[in-house]
């Protein structure tokens, strides 16, 4: 009987994953290949996947190249060799994080209608939509975590994960050290008040943004505020509300003892990723950016045995995002009005 029950739970679970492998593919193939002109930014992606050579030998010729994103500029330079065409690697990378993007919400959720609504949730969310579509780099990085953060065990794989995104995009690099802080206080000091351990981040997030808000006043950084600015970073009061009181709902309502270690995980990321976003939103507009990252884990702690004040709540922050989406906020990564956008992904040739 034993025996029986358990063959049945894996040809369930082989079957639920081909259903979410196949709606993943779906979804993927809905938005991979968009015309690259309707995108800001897409022209130096082009010039990345077009002479990834040339970049890699003025990038590893300099001391500081591990802080140049030089695995990314290898990722081209792969596809290139495979493909022998730009556009065509710039394709497989957006494939690549929309497939992350879809996998998760369905994998990492109870129920088909509830990974409907996260995924529905990433679409509609400016900063995530940007990062799946635009922010590539970053997207590359989102998506590896995606994959593999919920099922590595190991601390120093997690390190190792988090350095390897590092070289695909910068921002992992302060998510790194936030994230080591975070795992000091909780595994190294085992500080047991959460609040006090909360309290104690947070500190950190002040004073660590607070430094680098004056260092970055006093040197010229890679990408100057304005640049960030244009590409998403910013934000309004609102945003900083809203976040606010997500990282407040999930605090009060969402943290519970009897998590499974993966649920933690995921749980904690959101809690570090917010963190770095609230304590640094006045000081450096890189944050709006890197908030992007942890979306997919804070919807999945969101809808994590799901109530009816869940309901609710989630409700309400979709409302807020849809309004946001429907009212020019996606806009900022265009170059094209949002309905010509619509134009292209619901045109008839863009499903099977």
């Amino acid at each position: 009987m034993t025996d029986k029950f358990y063959s049945k739970r894996r040809f369930l679970f082989w079957i639920k994953l081909f259903g979410i492998l196949m709606l993943s593919a779906m979804y993927a193939n809905w938005l991979w290949d968009l015309p690259h002109s309707i995108f800001r930014d897409r022209d130096n992606y082009l010039i990345y996947a077009s002479t990834p050579s040339l970049l890699i030998a003025q990038v590893f010729s300099s001391k500081s190249f591990l802080f140049k994103e030089p695995l990314f500029l290898l990722l081209n330079q792969g596809f290139l060799l495979l493909f022998g065409d730009p556009v065509r690697t710039i394709n497989t990378f957006v494939f690549f994080i929309t497939f992350a993007t879809a996998f998760f919400s369905f994998f990492r959720t109870r129920s088909f209608l509830l990974g409907v609504v996260v995924l529905f949730f990433l679409f509609i969310q400016t900063q995530y939509l940007g990062m799946q579509l635009v922010t590539i780099r970053q997207g590359i990085g989102t998506a590896l975590l995606l994959f593999l953060f919920p099922v590595i065990q190991k601390k120093y794989l997690i390190f190792l994960l988090f350095f390897i995104c590092s070289l695909i995009h910068n921002s992992f690099y302060i998510i790194t050290l936030f994230y080591i802080v975070y795992w000091i206080l909780n595994e190294k000091l085992k500080i047991k008040s959460f609040a006090k351990k909360i309290s104690i981040f947070t500190g950190f997030g002040f004073l660590f943004f607070s430094v680098f808000f004056t260092i970055s006043k006093s040197i010229e950084t890679k990408q100057n505020l304005q640049s960030l600015e244009e590409s998403g970073a910013s934000g309004s009061g609102g945003a900083f509300l809203m976040w606010a009181i997500i990282l407040g709902y999930l605090l009060i309502f969402k943290r519970s003892t009897n998590k499974t270690d993966t649920s933690q995980r995921i749980f904690d990321l959101a809690i570090i990723g917010l963190v770095i976003y609230l304590t640094g939103y006045f000081l450096t507009p890189i944050v709006g950016r890197m908030i992007g990252i942890v979306i997919p884990f804070i919807a999945i702690s969101l809808t994590e045995r799901f109530r009816v004040r869940d309901l609710f709540f989630f409700g309400f922050v979709l409302a807020i995002n849809f309004y946001l989406y429907f009212n020019g906020a996606f806009e900022g990564f265009l170059n094209v009005s949002l309905e010509t956008f619509h134009h292209y992904i619901f045109s008839d040739t863009k499903f099977f």
